[in-house]
């Protein structure tokens, strides 16, 4: 009888395991590697405001992040997009001139997964924005 009631808490728990949603999160950073100041002005989908956040050089900042029950999935900036409304990255001079990289394309982005379980595939996917000297014009 013992046994029976250890194989059916055994045989739950490994459905309930199972059976839960993997968590997960993203995270999208903007990080400048020049000498020069750059601005980045952004509006997410959940407010009309549009932001600007001032780094200087070897700042960075968490321009958004979220939490999912997808697991470590990479969707890259399909995600972005979608909780982002738009994004643009300037440098600092006389007229705010847009950095010459852009910033839509994904292989601008690195990534990095950062995983918390690999049994339930969860963690975050880190995706990063740097601007270097030579996107400066």
């Amino acid at each position: 009888m013992m046994k029976r009631k250890q194989l059916s808490l055994i045989v739950l728990t490994t459905i309930g395991l199972i059976s839960c949603d993997p968590y997960g999160g993203y995270e999208y950073w903007i990080q400048n590697q020049s000498i020069s100041t750059i601005y980045v002005f952004y509006k997410l989908f959940d407010n009309d405001t549009v932001k600007c956040q001032k780094l200087t050089t070897d700042q960075e900042f968490q321009l958004v992040q979220f939490d999912t029950h997808n697991g470590l999935d990479d969707d890259g900036l399909d995600n972005l997009f979608s909780f982002c409304d738009s994004i643009a990255v300037y440098s600092d001079t006389v007229n705010k001139i847009l950095i010459s990289m852009d910033i839509t394309l994904r292989e601008n982005w690195t990534y990095e997964q950062v995983v918390t379980s690999s049994l339930m595939n969860a963690g975050h996917n880190i995706y990063k924005l740097t601007v270097e000297n030579e996107d400066i014009k």
